[in-house]
């Protein structure tokens, strides 16, 4: 979704208007980054505009005997986000790193202007943002996350970080194109 205004572009470039303008449906659909990925692999696309491809994404593609050909030609920035009432203004990517790994567990442990347990959310497996996590992450291994702190949709996230119930501890992560909408 983050990437829509470009690859609306792209289909209107390669599609004449009447053609577009009665079968936009066929030529522009979107979905997650898991749907996206799964529809080209399956070969109900041809191209899509996405996030890069998780690991698990990359080793399905591998098992039908494809592999990913990949042109980036975009930059969407990352951002990581609290609750308003949450007076912790920055953080470092070693500190990002460090609570995803589950070493930093307490906002004391990076502001003496606050504390509270880190309640870190995480996306799905295989969603755009949740493989930008990883890549994040590096060889730092993430922490499972408990079922309920596992959100599925963008807005999602979103909206539980910043309505958890001990609001001022929740993280929450996405693609600036999310957090502006």
């Amino acid at each position: 979704y983050a990437l829509y205004p470009v690859y609306s572009g792209v289909v209107r470039a390669l599609y004449d208007r009447g053609t577009f303008e009665k079968n936009s449906w066929k030529f522009l659909s979107t979905n997650g980054s898991d749907v996206t990925f799964q529809k080209l692999i399956d070969g109900d696309v041809d191209l899509i505009f996405s996030a890069p491809p998780s690991k698990k994404q990359i080793a399905d593609a591998a098992e039908k005997g494809l592999k990913y050909e990949i042109t980036p030609f975009a930059k969407e920035a990352f951002v990581f986000f609290v609750n308003s009432r949450n007076p912790v203004r920055n953080l470092t990517s070693e500190q990002i790193r460090e609570i995803y790994a589950g070493k930093i567990t307490d906002w004391s442990q990076i502001s003496a202007e606050y504390k509270g347990k880190i309640k870190p959310f995480q996306r799905n497996q295989g969603s755009g943002s949740q493989t930008m996590l990883e890549k994040i992450m590096g060889k730092t291994p993430i922490m499972p996350p408990l079922k309920e702190d596992r959100l599925a949709g963008m807005g999602g996230i979103i909206n539980d970080v910043a309505n958890y119930r001990n609001y001022q501890e929740a993280l929450g992560f996405t693609f600036r194109y999310f957090s502006t909408e």
